[in-house]
């Protein structure tokens, strides 16, 4: 029998976000994902919270998957966390 062994390189995020928009309506929008190499951590995962170059006046909630990202483009599910607008706006 073959064995495949697999290195972690990363992290992927993807997920939706929540917008408030200018002139006052909300809207939801699938974020547009974004990959940290290396080390995963709360800054840099913070950062990477979008509102998919759509333009909005804040970011209210965010849901982000979390998938583990490895040598030759194969992904893992990790975990999910849902941050509220404190969190979503770089704090």
């Amino acid at each position: 029998m073959r064995q495949i062994t697999l290195k972690q390189i990363g992290y992927r995020m993807e997920g939706t976000a929540t917008l408030k928009l200018w002139g006052g309506g909300i809207g939801d929008i699938e974020m547009t994902p974004w990959e940290v190499r290396g080390t995963l951590t709360k800054s840099k995962l913070l950062n990477g919270i979008n509102d998919a170059k759509f333009g909005c006046e804040s970011i209210l909630y965010a849901h982000i998957r979390i998938y583990e990202l490895f040598y030759g483009g194969y992904v893992e599910f990790l975990d999910s966390i849902d941050l509220a607008e404190d969190r979503c706006n770089g704090k």
